[in-house]
């Protein structure tokens, strides 16, 4: 004890006296415990734990606060109900706190002397203990599916975590890092840690030696080249998964899209494109079109064409049961979505070397639409996964032959370009099922009563659930008041051609403002549909299914299996080494649609059976378009700018350039390697050399120290390492690739470039 009270022999002894001897002990001890136990807020005790559903009782215990012991000793120790704090949804935590408070209690009478003379004396009731008291509350957290602990004072200390759930509670967590350890506890563990002092530490003692020694026996032992090779594989592993290079000392490059290509870097002169590939030294662009706008073999409407035909009713709904006035419907807003035709795009030329790297198409990460189908002014995107395609996951076919490059599409029709029309009118649909695949040219209408005004929108629609669809539309036309027909003469609807497939159900949609009436007839069962309404939003709602839109659906019947165009011709001043056909098209099964070109007065095909189409670089060739199917089915092209013609002709040398290699934070190499995949290899014709862009803004170019050649599979490709000891070392660089040919016929590609970087000892 640091001080204490004195008290003499006849001596009068004060309160303040009296009262010292309690102070005296409470202050020494408060320095013992702060200095020697624990000079921060801990608490010792107070367990928690359920005794209901909503309730939990904290029970003795406590709290230390800077020296200073307060105590809580409740007979069953403190009850305290959580109904107030139940989440209504997910899970809430409420905190038990505890914190300290100084009370007097234990209030008693005491006699006290009023009088000294008298001795008089007067009673008093007065706190005869002076209690440092632990005080014990809950703090409420957040409800959350994912609830954290309150926000506490700092006056109080957690000593436990309840969770709540809508039922009750979940689960009693205490807080055992805010628990006050124990003078035995520790010593305890000072005697285990003692113990295993003893037995590891003269192995921890030899360690630093041991670890050199270790890292001397090492040295050497992984090789160079099995390290670059685990990092190749590793590096072709992230592309595969589309996992970003940067910040890692190796990376892979497939080159089927520009992510990893600094393109706008001055020095880049090259075709990214399924490869690095020489760009075009020369090139033009054409829309393709007919020599002979009159040409009788083929029907145009407008500039889409199919070979000539006469039409052929294939669904009647013909008579008159009863009418329908389309205007007791309400008016609505209509807004239809018109699909396009979809693309063909055919490649042709020696320079067209087939790239291993089209394989990784299969991963799925990439857009094929995007690196195949995008010209000036048109780009397309895949929009949903509609497509079935048996390689890649949707309608698209990709045919990868030397000198031919084929992508065509199995659907007629997508949703890569739409184009949005919106109409007031009254709408009236009717559904029916097409049977065989083929081309409708025409509808015929029946309208009963004809109004005065209000000319009428007929569409021809897919349908979604066995209902008409307005997003997915064919093909519209406007029908003028004046051509509407009375009955029982037929209002022709020019609509078509429209290609539709075989076993799926379209519709024909009438939109009008106009007071018109149309005849239906009952129970009619040619076109295995129904009649459709459109109330009030636009929102279709079943018609009665007994009765049928009379109307009568017209497919094209072909005049010839066989039917052959002749086009503008393909042309290109100094020569022609390949063509790039981009073409609104659609090939049904069991047709095709040949493009021939025609060199020394003989017509051949631009397909993979013909390899000698271009030979000589001709600057002019006569060309056509041969369609072949049958006499219910043939191919279609549209003329004009929906389709055109690349003539161009590759350069004899090319540089490409990556974007930056950034290391790992802190990482430093001098040790560098670049592997190259060059397909299409002839060392007789061939040059290729690499240099890395180091320093700042990437303008030091650094020679590659040495390179060598690896056979590979295929025995027209090679793999190319460039090996680079950059001083002092580096942490970021860029890739400069280039190559050349002493022929623009005879080209190659680098398919693949993996980079590999050893950090600096």
């Amino acid at each position: 004890m640091e001080s204490r009270v004195l008290i003499h022999p006849n001596q009068q002894v004060t309160d303040t006296d009296l009262n010292n001897v309690g102070e005296f002990a409470r202050a020494a001890l408060d320095h013992v415990v702060n200095d020697g136990i624990e000079p921060g807020r801990k608490f010792w005790g107070f367990p928690v734990t359920a005794t209901g559903p909503l309730e939990i009782t904290v029970g003795a215990g406590r709290f230390y606060n800077q020296g200073k012991v307060f105590f809580r000793n409740d007979d069953g120790g403190v009850v305290i109900n959580l109904a107030d704090y139940i989440p209504v949804v997910t899970r809430k935590i409420v905190t038990v706190v505890v914190w300290g408070n100084l009370i007097e209690t234990d209030v008693e009478p005491r006699t006290f002397l009023v009088d000294a003379e008298t001795g008089q004396t007067e009673a008093e009731a007065v706190a005869t203990e002076s209690r440092r008291h632990a005080e014990i509350n809950v703090v409420p957290g957040t409800e959350n599916a994912n609830p954290q602990p309150p926000a506490l004072d700092a006056n109080v200390l957690a000593v436990a975590h309840v969770t709540l759930t809508p039922s009750g509670i979940e689960s009693i967590q205490m807080v055992e890092s805010n628990r006050l350890s124990s003078v035995a506890g520790n010593t305890t563990a000072i005697k285990e840690l003692q113990v295993w002092r003893d037995q590891a530490g003269t192995r921890i003692d030899t360690l630093d030696t041991e670890l050199a020694g270790l890292s001397a026996r090492l040295k050497g032992t992984i090789r160079r080249a099995e390290f670059f090779e685990l990092g190749a594989d590793v590096a072709r592993i992230k592309d595969q998964l589309n996992m970003s290079d940067d910040l890692s000392s190796y990376g892979a490059d497939h080159f089927l899209d520009l992510s990893e290509t600094d393109y706008e870097h001055p020095d880049y002169l090259a075709k990214t494109e399924e490869g690095i590939r020489f760009a075009h030294a020369q090139e033009r662009v054409a829309n393709i079109n007919l020599l002979n706008p009159l040409e009788d073999r083929l029907s145009l409407t407008g500039n889409f064409a199919i070979p000539a035909y006469d039409p052929v009713a294939r669904i009647a709904i013909e008579g008159r049961d009863g009418e329908i006035p389309i205007s007791q419907y309400p008016i609505n807003s209509v807004t239809m979505q018109q699909l396009t035709r979809t693309r063909t795009r055919l490649r042709y030329g020696s320079v067209m070397t087939v790239c291993t790297n089209s394989d990784w198409w299969k991963s799925g990460r990439y857009d094929p639409i995007k690196g195949t189908f995008e010209r000036a002014g048109e780009t397309f995107q895949v929009l949903g996964t509609d497509y079935s395609l048996p390689v890649h996951g949707g309608g698209q076919h990709f045919v990868r032959i030397q000198q031919v490059w084929e992508d065509t599409f199995e659907e007629a029709y997508w949703e890569a370009q739409v184009t949005t029309d919106t109409i007031n009118g009254a709408v009236i649909g009717e559904t029916w099922l097409n049977a065989q695949d083929g081309w409708v040219t025409h509808i015929d209408l029946f309208f009963t009563q004809v109004a005065s005004s209000g000319d009428v929108r007929v569409v021809i629609c897919e349908t979604t659930n066995g209902a008409p669809d307005l997003g997915r539309v064919l093909a519209q036309v406007t029908v003028p008041q004046a051509n509407l027909k009375t009955y029982p003469q037929a209002t022709n609807i020019p609509i078509g051609p429209v290609y539709v497939t075989k076993g799926r159900r379209y519709a024909t949609v009438l939109i009008t403002q106009g007071a018109h009436v149309v005849a239906y007839v009952q129970g009619n069962k040619y076109a295995q549909g129904q009649i459709f309404y459109s109330g009030d939003g636009g929102a279709w709602f079943m018609g009665d299914a007994t009765r049928d839109l009379s109307m009568v659906v017209y497919y094209a019947q072909f005049r010839a299996t066989r039917a052959e165009v002749q086009i503008q011709p393909f042309q290109l001043e100094n020569g022609i080494g390949a063509v790039d056909i981009i073409a609104e098209s659609f090939i049904p099964d069991g047709c095709e649609l040949i493009w021939q070109v025609q060199q020394n007065g003989v017509w051949r095909s631009l397909n993979s059976t013909d390899t000698n189409a271009l030979n000589g670089l001709p600057a002019l060739l006569n060309a056509r378009l041969v369609f072949v199917g049958t006499t219910d089915l043939m191919p279609c092209i549209t003329f004009g700018a929906a389709s055109t013609v690349t003539t161009f002709r590759c350069r004899t040398d090319f540089t490409h350039v990556s974007t930056v290699r950034t290391m790992p934070v802190g990482v430093t190499v001098d040790d560098v390697e670049v592997r190259l995949r060059l397909e299409g290899w002839d060392p007789a014709r061939h040059t290729c050399d690499c240099e890395l862009l180091t320093g700042a803004g990437f303008a030091t170019p650094l020679a590659a120290s040495s390179y060598e050649d690896r056979p590979t599979e295929d025995p027209n490709a090679i793999e190319r390492r460039f090996f680079f000891e950059p001083s002092p070392a580096i942490d970021a660089y860029k890739i400069k690739i280039e190559g050349t040919t002493d022929n623009a016929l005879v080209t190659f590609h680098v398919a693949e470039r993996i980079d590999l970087a050893r950090a600096s000892s």
